[in-house]
């Protein structure tokens, strides 16, 4: 289910992956985008809608990624989910759409644009919203932000100031349940070393945890 109540299709794509070759797109990590920040006063954030499921695929991909359901069988005409080289084809097809555009950092369906307040940051913004028309993507206009002096992106807080911590991620970390198995105990180590950079020593904190 999706966060708005609406059904979500996920396919079962085990088989498949184990077919595929592997493909490698790198996916930008937080850090290179905050040293590629200019320090600017305001940030602008476009979701992208239904992100995969926007991109249609080739006839002869159409039926690879065909579902099984008990209401029988259904061809999924659009990139889905659960599928390994569709995180990576994205990444690259969205980059490649921006190549050449300032101020402007792409991480799957999270397009963040930092610029200065006025009309530099607005001719950007048209500048994107034409690119996205053009290559007939939508977005979704509920998740959409623009010209705040703060917001939330993969996790952090930015600002003109820097990077903080996103508070409410935090506190998901502070309510983790005690794990009960070796499972549940090796992943909390993900979860805080995402903020590793502001806890001191952490390497030594969790050393017992693995």
């Amino acid at each position: 289910m999706r966060s708005n109540g609406a059904v979500r299709l996920c396919g079962n794509y085990i088989k498949l992956n184990k077919q595929l070759e592997d493909v490698y797109y790198p996916l930008p990590r937080i850090d290179d985008i905050y040293a590629s920040l200019t320090g600017n006063t305001k940030f602008s954030k476009i979701d992208l809608s239904d992100a995969y499921l926007q991109f249609e695929l080739s006839d002869e991909s159409k039926s690879l990624v065909t579902i099984s359901t008990h209401k029988g069988l259904f061809k999924v005409n659009r990139m889905p989910f659960g599928v390994k080289c569709s995180g990576f084809y994205f990444q690259k097809h969205i980059e490649q759409l921006f190549q050449g555009v300032f101020n402007v950092f792409i991480f799957q369906d999270d397009i963040l644009v930092e610029h200065k307040e006025g009309e530099n940051h607005l001719d950007i913004l048209r500048l994107v919203f034409d690119k996205l028309v053009k290559a007939g993507l939508k977005v979704n206009v509920e998740k959409c932000k623009f010209l705040q002096d703060e917001i939330k992106y993969l996790g952090f807080v930015l600002t003109k100031h820097g990077l903080s911590k996103d508070m409410s991620k935090v506190q998901a970390i502070n309510d983790t349940p005690y794990p009960t198995d070796i499972k549940q105990l090796r992943s909390f180590p993900g979860m805080a070393n995402y903020y590793s950079r502001f806890i001191p020593k952490i390497a030594d904190l969790l050393e017992p945890m693995y």
